[in-house]
């Protein structure tokens, strides 16, 4: 079981997921968060989480979401099975695509002028982080990234700077489970979306907003079990 961070997160931000996973359900191998590698552009970047990570569960929250989908769709054969967490799958619009790639880079701008502690502060307190206790936003982890990291991940790993998936959908082969927070109406409606669009796919609503792996770190690792536990039955059965 592989779990790909958002952006200004580190791996620690799937610790209550994996902590859950473990007491709940020890008899499944630990799962393991993935370090996002600093490379030269999107595509690249899922190229190089597909040799770190190798076959698996595929599961990423946001922009780890949607490196994920990247490596489901180039690297098939590493993803038995894809969970999006509040994810989507780029922008088909060329002249959204072009106001987000602009709008990214002012982000990018303000993080190099202002520091990231600062700038981390801001990201944090914005209304789709609402739902996000206090002591589980993971604040002090999050100071490990350096304004340019945030600065360069907004530039080359932004939905803007992502090449729009959305006709790649059909060609994914394996089962997909798309989970997305009752609270969040603007990524539920993209998870309704992917499910429509995903043959072989289930969207699951949990009852919070849009970080969903620090606000129902349980109820998210439930999923996974589920989801990890039909897809090796699954695989017995083929076999």
């Amino acid at each position: 079981m592989l779990l790909v961070p958002g952006f200004a997160q580190t791996v620690a931000s799937w610790d209550d997921v994996i902590a859950s996973l473990r007491r709940q359900h020890p008899a499944i191998a630990a799962p393991r968060a993935l370090e996002i590698p600093q490379v030269a552009s999107f595509a690249a970047t899922a190229d190089a989480l597909a040799d770190i990570g190798g076959p698996g569960l595929w599961c990423g929250y946001s922009m780890g979401g949607r490196l994920a989908l990247q490596v489901a769709i180039a690297h098939p054969h590493v993803v038995h099975h894809l969970v999006l967490v509040s994810a989507t799958a780029g922008l088909a619009n060329e002249i959204e695509r072009q106001h987000r790639i602009e709008s990214d880079d002012a982000l990018a701008q303000s993080a190099l002028a202002d520091g990231a502690e600062i700038f981390l502060d801001r990201w944090i307190a914005q209304p789709m982080f609402a739902g996000v206790p206090a002591h589980e936003a993971g604040t002090q982890e999050r100071r490990s990234l350096s304004a340019s990291r945030l600065s360069r991940d907004l530039r080359i790993l932004g939905t803007g700077a992502m090449p729009s998936l959305w006709d790649n959908l059909r060609e994914l082969t394996m089962p997909v489970t798309i989970v997305t927070g009752s609270l969040d109406s603007k990524f539920t409606a993209i998870g309704k979306a992917i499910h429509a669009a995903i043959a072989d796919s289930v969207l699951v609503t949990v009852d919070c907003g849009h970080s969903i792996p620090l606000e129902r770190p349980d109820e998210l690792a439930a999923i996974l079990h589920d989801t990890h536990s039909a897809a090796a039955r699954n695989s017995e059965e083929t076999i």
